[in-house]
C-alpha cells in the first residue's frame, strides 16, 4: 500500500490502495451537527429583491417555463450592458449583472452547437435569427461541429452504435472537475500508472476481464470436480480456469484430510492436484498478450500453463494452418496435442469436443463478417435460412461453446442482457432451449463491468440434454436471480464491505478488503479474531435449488 508523506493525518485505507476520491472524502470530512443559528438572516434589501424575483418566476411558470429568450445576440461577457432584477430597485443590488439584458431571459449560446441553440428557441415558440444561422453554418464552426468534422466515417459509426462513448463532442465539465480532484490527491504519475494498468486489463473487441466475485459465483454454481474436463474459450487472464483449479484442489485436500491451503502458493502439491491441472484444464484466447498473462497465472497456480493456447476459438477452420507454424509449435504444441485428444471419434476438424464444463465471458462488442467463419455456424443463418453478412461475436460463441461440450456437459457464459429479452434474439433462445436445459439466469448489476463498460449483463447457466445426466423435459423450473448489491459505484470504483459495529472496512483472513456483493455468502474476521458469516447469496440459493431438482453435478 502506497503511503505518501502528504497523506499523514488523513484517515482511511481504501483510497490509499486504489484511486478512490469518494472514499477519501467519506473518511475525512467532519459533519456539522449544530443548527442554523450561526447564519445571518436576510436583509431588508434581499427580501425586496427576492419578492421581485418571485413575481418574475410566477410569470415564467405561467408562460410554460420560459419568460423570454434571446434570438439576435450571441451570449458573451461583453454582449450586454449592466442588468438588474428590477430597475426600480437597482440601488439595493450589491452584485450586479445578468446573463442577458433582462432577468430570466434565456441566452442564445450557439458555440456548443447551432442546431441545439436553434432548437431551444423553436421549442418555446421563438424564431432564431437567420443571420446568426448563416454565420455559424457558413463562416464559423461551433466546438461540437469542429470536433465532429474531424471524425473519420469509422469513428462516426462507432459513436452512433455506442461502441465508443465519451468523445469530445459530448464532453462535460463534471468529468474535468473530477479529474482535477484526483490530481490534487494522487498526483499525475500515480494517475497515469493507474490508467495504464486499467488499459492493460481491457482488450479490444469488447474484452473485459471478469471480476473475481462473478467468477467465484460461477464456480460455486457449476461445481467443477476432479473428474471434469474444463475449458474457457475466451480466457482473458484465465480467471475461470484458475479459480476452478483452486476449488478442485480444496476438494482433493479435504478428501485426503490435508490442510486446504491457499490458491497461489509455492507449497508442494499432491499428485492428484498436479494431474488434474495437467490433464483436465484448458484455456484459449485469440490475443497473444492476454495468453501470456494467463499462462503466467496458471504457472504460478500450479503449472497449468501448457494448456493455455493462443488460438481464435471461432475461426477453428484455420487451426491446422496456425499449428503448423514453428514458433507456435514451440510454445503451444504440448497442450494442443492434449486438446486434440478430447475430440469425439466422429470429429477431427476441431468443430466438436468432449468437455464436461465450459465457463467463459466472450467479447460482447463487434460483429464477425468473414464468410469463412460465419458459414460454419448454424447461428450464422437468418431466421429464413440465408447466410448473414455479419453476426455478433457473442452469438457465435454460444454455438461454439455448446459444441465444446459433451452430452450432459454444462456451461456458464456471460452475455449482454438483451440476448434474454430482445425479440430479434428469439431464434437464439430457441436454439439454446433445443439443445440444453436452462438451469439458471443471474442478472448482474450494471456497474459490474464499469468503468470499462456500462453494458447490462447476465450469466446463463445450461446443461446439454443427455439420457442419463440430463434427460430431456418439455416443462421444468428455471432458477432466476438478480444481483441487488452493485459491488461498484457508478464510476467503477469497488464498494467494500464494512463492519457494521465499527464502521471500518471488513477484512478477510488474509487481511484483504472484501468487495460488497450478494453473489455468494461472504464472511469477514473481526478485530478480536472471530469470524462473521453473512447471509447466503445467490450461489447458495441455486445450490439448494440444484439439489432439490436432482442436477447431476450436485447429486
Amino acid at each position: 500500500m502506497i503511503n505518501f508523506e502528504q497523506w499523514e493525518g488523513f484517515e482511511g485505507r481504501i483510497w490509499k490502495e486504489e484511486v478512490n476520491v469518494r472514499d477519501f472524502i467519506q473518511k475525512n470530512y467532519t459533519p456539522y451537527d449544530g443548527d442554523e443559528s450561526f447564519l445571518a438572516g436576510p436583509t431588508e434589501a434581499t427580501d425586496k429583491l427576492w419578492g421581485a424575483l418571485q413575481k418574475l418566476q410566477k410569470a415564467e411558470r405561467a408562460k410554460g417555463g420560459v419568460l423570454d429568450m434571446e434570438t439576435e445576440v450571441v451570449s458573451g461577457l461583453t454582449a450586454y450592458g449592466p442588468g438588474y432584477i428590477d430597475e426600480n430597485l437597482k440601488d439595493l443590488e450589491q452584485i450586479v449583472g445578468l446573463q442577458t439584458d433582462k432577468p430570466l431571459k434565456r441566452a442564445f449560446m450557439p458555440y456548443g452547437g447551432i442546431k441545439m441553440a436553434e432548437q431551444a428557441c423553436t421549442t418555446y415558440g421563438y424564431q432564431p435569427s437567420e443571420e446568426l444561422h448563416k454565420i455559424f453554418t457558413d463562416y464559423t464552426r461551433t466546438h461540437n461541429q469542429a470536433v465532429f468534422d474531424a471524425y473519420t466515417p469509422e469513428m462516426k459509426t462507432a459513436r452512433h452504435t455506442h461502441i465508443i462513448t465519451g468523445l469530445p463532442d459530448t464532453y462535460g465539465r463534471g468529468r474535468i472537475v473530477g479529474d482535477y480532484r484526483r490530481v490534487a490527491l494522487y498526483g499525475m504519475d500515480r494517475l497515469i500508472a493507474q490508467k495504464q494498468a486499467d488499459k492493460a486489463q481491457k482488450g479490444e473487441k469488447g474484452q473485459y476481464f471478469t471480476p473475481r466475485y462473478v467468477i467465484d459465483m460461477c464456480v460455486k454454481m457449476m461445481n467443477p470436480t476432479v473428474g471434469d474436463k474444463i475449458i474457457d474459450t475466451a480466457c482473458g487472464s484465465s480467471g475461470f480456469t484458475v479459480h476452478s483449479i483452486f476449488k478442485v484442489w480444496k476438494d482433493i485436500r479435504r478428501e485426503r484430510g490435508l490442510p486446504e491451503g491457499e490458491g497461489f502458493t509455492a507449497a508442494q502439491r499432491v499428485p492428484e492436484e498436479t494431474n488434474f491441472v495437467r490433464d483436465n484444464v484448458f484455456a484459449i484466447d485469440f490475443d497473444e498478450k492476454t495468453v501470456r498473462v494467463a499462462r503466467t497465472l496458471n504457472l504460478i497456480a500450479g503449472d497449468g500453463q501448457t494448456n493455455v493456447l493462443h488460438l481464435n476459438t471461432l475461426d477453428y477452420s484455420r487451426w491446422n494452418e496456425i499449428t503448423k507454424q514453428d514458433d507456435w509449435n514451440d510454445t503451444y504444441n504440448e497442450g494442443f496435442k492434449k486438446l486434440k485428444k478430447l475430440q469425439p471419434k466422429s470429429s477431427s476438424d476441431y468443430s466438436r469436443f468432449q468437455f464436461d464444463l465450459v465457463m467463459a465471458n466472450p467479447p460482447f462488442a463487434g460483429d464477425i463478417k468473414e464468410n469463412t467463419i460465419i458459414s460454419r455456424y448454424e447461428l450464422g443463418r437468418s431466421p429464413i435460412g440465408k447466410w448473414q453478412n455479419k453476426v455478433s461475436r457473442d452469438i457465435l460463441f454460444i454455438e461454439r461453446n455448446l459444441n465444446f461440450l459433451k452430452p450432459g456437459g454444462r456451461m456458464a457464459v456471460v452475455l449482454p442482457q438483451g440476448r434474454f429479452n430482445n425479440s430479434t434474439d428469439r431464434a437464439l433462445r430457441e436454439y439454446i432451449a433445443e439443445r440444453c436445459r436452462i438451469l439458471a439466469v443471474v442478472g448482474l448489476h450494471g456497474n459490474v463491468f464499469k468503468p470499462h463498460t456500462g453494458t447490462k449483463t447476465s450469466v446463463l447457466f445450461v446443461q446439454k440434454w443427455d439420457d442419463v445426466l440430463c434427460p430431456k423435459k418439455e416443462d421444468y423450473p428455471i432458477f432466476f436471480a438478480t444481483m441487488q448489491k452493485p459491488s461498484k459505484d457508478s464510476s467503477g470504483d469497488k464498494l467494500y464491505l464494512a463492519d457494521p459495529e465499527t464502521g471500518l472496512p471488513a477484512l478477510d483472513r488474509h487481511n484483504h478488503l472484501i468487495v460488497d456483493h450478494d453473489l455468494y455468502q461472504l464472511s469477514y474476521v473481526k478485530q478480536d479474531g472471530t469470524e462473521v458469516t453473512l447471509a447466503p447469496g445467490i450461489a447458495e440459493a441455486f445450490i439448494e435449488f440444484a439439489k432439490r431438482e436432482g442436477f447431476s453435478f450436485f447429486r
